[in-house]
């Protein structure tokens, strides 16, 4: 437990060092685009409905719905797994911010079911009911993910140019992938159940 607890200690103090100001900035932009991509989708309801469709099909085809009708946990967590480790592993790469993408991607998918919502004269009381209660574990971990990739890209660019006071590339990327164990992961596997197993009984209450 110690164990569990000093590991944790070690991870906030990291990312207060050197990731803290990257995780604002990722956060304030994914919540500017988020806005942003509502009020262009609403003027594009042909896009949005579209996007809708694909997400569904996209969903299905990873088996993120279960036989039942509702959301397969295994399936949930393994994919959401997978996109924050691939937004921290995207950091090894100098120059180019690979991560960014992750960012956009999910910014613009909650922003085009937020736009549905509306365009199908739904209640946003709906809207948030299904997202806030996963949301608030699934988002600062995907957010965070990406921090760390951009973080770990612009600390190898720097380097480069031999700046001494940075971290190494293996020393920041180890630290940022434990962190990833530490503290993503966790989050996700709270947003998991979150979703699977309390979400539904929330929203029923807005339905």
């Amino acid at each position: 437990m110690e164990d569990i607890k000093t590991n944790i200690k070690q991870s906030m103090c990291f990312l207060k060092n050197h990731v803290y100001g990257m995780f604002i900035t990722c956060m304030l932009c994914f919540i500017a685009m988020t806005v942003l991509f509502h009020f262009l989708n609403l003027d594009n309801p042909e896009f949005v409905q579209k996007t809708v469709e694909e997400l569904a099909q996209t969903l299905a085809k990873k088996g993120a719905d279960s036989e039942t009708g509702g959301v397969n946990f295994t399936s949930l967590l393994l994919n959401n797994l997978m996109v924050s480790l691939i937004a921290v592993s995207w950091g090894a790469v100098p120059f180019v911010f690979l991560s960014t993408p992750v960012l956009a991607t999910n910014a613009i998918a909650i922003s085009v079911m937020s736009a549905h919502f509306v365009l199908q004269g739904k209640s946003m009381a709906i809207f948030f009911a299904g997202l806030l209660p996963h949301g608030i574990f699934e988002i600062p971990a995907l957010v965070l993910s990406v921090a760390m990739g951009l973080a770990i890209s612009l600390n190898s660019t720097i380097r480069i140019f031999k700046d001494e006071n940075t971290l190494s590339f293996s020393e920041m990327f180890l630290t940022c992938m434990k962190v990833y164990a530490w503290i993503v992961v966790p989050l996700m596997l709270l947003s998991a159940i979150t979703e699977v197993y309390i979400t539904p009984h929330i929203m029923k209450f807005f339905a």
